[in-house]
This record gives structure tokens, sequence and C-alpha cells, in this order.
């Protein structure tokens, strides 16, 4: 039983664009119809409180809509800005107070990656084992980092962004919505 579709996307991927020689142009009328469906659905997400709502209801419109009408509106180029854009976020958000304290997370940090890492390559190996995803959108599926930011570099590396994304959407709604509730049940009991 397949969980989710192995097929290459319809984009063309960096090997591709490189060989063919020619980029992928920006059609302006698909970029912004569909950019409007998608800042819809993450505004009602936004009003209606939804856990990672900006983020899952956008997906889920723009999702919908490309299903609908098969438009492609995001060129190579249009990824690699929204790249920056997030790596810039990232970035500005270092303190002088954060860089000082780093010595102190060192060891908790190195456990954690070898731990995700471990966890990671397992959850890789049963997913291609069972024929649900290719053992590389498996290992992106299951990187614990923000589900925009994975689904933008497994793009680089040609694997199912679709599945990585919609998996990466469950996991954050998994920490947003259900590990708080499951704090409290916990805290309550104890």
């Amino acid at each position: 039983m397949k969980l989710f579709s192995t097929e290459k996307s319809q984009e063309p991927t960096k090997e591709e664009t490189a060989t063919t020689g020619k980029k992928q142009a920006l059609n302006k009328k698909h970029f912004l119809t569909v950019m409007f469906v998608g800042i819809s659905g993450g505004l009602l997400g936004y009003i209606l409180g939804f856990p990672a709502g900006t983020l899952s209801l956008s997906l889920l419109f723009s999702g919908l809509f490309k299903l609908r009408t098969n438009i492609s509106a995001f060129p190579i180029q249009i990824r690699q800005f929204a790249q920056i854009l997030a790596g810039s976020m990232v970035g500005a958000s270092f303190t002088r107070d954060i860089v000082a304290s780093l010595n102190s997370f060192v060891i908790p940090a190195v456990l954690l990656i070898i731990i995700y890492l471990f966890i990671s390559y397992l959850y890789a190996q049963i997913n291609k084992h069972k024929g649900w995803l290719d053992f590389t959108s498996a290992l992106f599926a299951s990187c614990p980092a923000g589900a925009t930011d994975i689904a933008l570099i497994s793009a680089d590396y040609g694997v199912n962004m679709n599945s990585v994304a919609m998996i990466q959407i469950a996991r954050l709604i998994h920490a947003v919505g259900i590990m708080p509730l499951l704090y409290q049940l916990v805290n309550y009991f104890l």
C-alpha cells in the first residue's frame, strides 16, 4: 500500500534545470493567484486559531488549488529567495546571550543530534522497506526542523516535496497542538 506518491514532481529539479540550460520563467499571473490563495488560507488559519494554522491552511489551500488547476507558480528562484528569507530569520534571532550560553548546551545538543540521526535513519528504513516513501524523502520528512525550511531544502535533492511537507505539517501540528495538551495532562496527574 502506497501512502504517498514517490513519482517525481512536474517541476524541474536543479539538475534538470542545469542540463536544459533554461530557467523556469515566472508567470506573474499564476504566481499572484497562488499567493492570493495561500495567503487567504494562512489568514483563515490565523483567525481560526488552528495549531500552526497559518502554515497548515496556506499549504492546504494552495495544495488543493494546485490539484484543481495544475498551476506551477514557483520557479527555483522563488524557492531560493524563500530559503534566504528563512535563513535570515533564523540568523537574526541570535543574541549575545544565546552565543554566551552555547557552551552549556554542547553535550545536550550533541546527544540530541545523535538521537535524531538514529530515529531519522530508522524511520527512513521502515518507510523504504514498507514502500511508503523512498529513503531520501523519508529522511527529510523525519528531520526535526521547520516544515517550510525542510520542504525548501528537500526540493534541492529531488525528493517528493509534497510528502515531506505533509509529514512535516503533521509533526508540527503534533508539536503545537498535542504536546501542550499532553504536558497539561501529565502535569495534572503529577
